[in-house]
């Protein structure tokens, strides 16, 4: 991947594969597999869109893109379009005690998904005034939530 700005990785420990988003020196961004010293494209239904990271849940594939939230699972063959509509999300998560609880933020916005990243819910409008580029699930207690910004510091959100 010379000439690439890697934007994030993942590993995918079950099927012994790394997950590689990356942009090329014109501003053309793509996510790739790589195993057994060879990349492969994953890209199908991401054509155009800068992936911000990238995320491993177990078979799922998560993507935070600069056109919201992305999943697909790991023998699928295309992206599915999952939340945030016209959003720059910058981050997404789990909670390591429960994999169904995601979080993810993103320029403006913070998004909570109880059903395993199908369907993501706008967390609070006071959160949405800053870009997140972190988000956790705290791992001992999964109902709160802590996102990460650069403009304001961290932010400790209740999960009802």
């Amino acid at each position: 991947m010379s000439g690439y700005s890697v934007i994030s990785l993942a590993a995918d420990a079950a099927l012994g594969r790394l997950l590689v988003s990356a942009c090329d020196v014109n501003g053309i961004c793509s996510v790739r597999s790589y195993k057994n010293g060879a990349f492969g494209d994953l890209n199908q239904g991401l054509g155009g869109l800068r992936t911000n990271q990238v995320l491993v849940r177990g078979d799922d594939y998560f993507a935070a893109t600069t056109n919201g939230i992305y999943i697909r699972d790991n023998t699928g063959a295309q992206w599915i379009h999952t939340g945030g509509a016209g959003k720059n999300m910058l981050s997404v998560t789990y909670a390591t005690q429960n994999a169904c609880l995601m979080a993810a933020g993103g320029s403006g916005v913070s998004y909570t998904s109880t059903n395993c990243g199908t369907v993501w819910e706008l967390t609070t409008s006071e959160l949405n005034l800053w870009s997140f580029q972190a988000a956790l699930i705290d791992p001992a207690n999964p109902n709160r939530l802590i996102f990460g910004s650069k403009e304001a510091g961290a932010f400790l959100w209740q999960h009802e």
